[in-house]
């Protein structure tokens, strides 16, 4: 039997903090969260251990990979990590079944709707 790789989670947050309900999951059973520090503000709270990403996004990979192979982490990042956002550079670097994504209201979506203007 192939034993299962750690898991990245990928949390979507919005400016307000707030995730959407199916991001509740791993991140209450999240051990160790990583994120920038705006981000990781909002989880002051929770007692996982919080590791402030700073610096280029691409300088982050390592660290992440490192903290992966110690178990599964939690990234939180802004709106939809697959649109236009982190997403795409971790599917470079970590294999997919290594990969799961949270997301929340994008930026563009939240904009849109918030001038009442259909997004199609």
């Amino acid at each position: 039997m192939a034993s299962r790789l750690p898991q990245l989670a990928v949390v979507g947050v919005a400016g307000d903090g707030s995730v959407s309900s199916w991001a509740i999951p791993p991140l209450s059973q999240a051990q160790t969260l990583a994120g920038s520090p705006s981000l990781l503000q909002h989880f002051a709270d929770h007692p996982a251990r919080k590791i402030p990403l700073t610096g280029s996004v691409e300088s982050w990979i390592p660290l992440l990979q490192e903290e992966l192979a110690r178990g599964s982490l939690v990234l939180l990042a802004s709106g939809d990590p697959l649109f236009f956002g982190i997403g795409r550079l971790l599917t470079q670097y970590f294999p997919a079944e290594q990969l799961a994504f949270y997301p929340q209201v994008s930026s563009v979506q939240l904009a849109l709707n918030r001038l009442q203007i259909p997004w199609q």
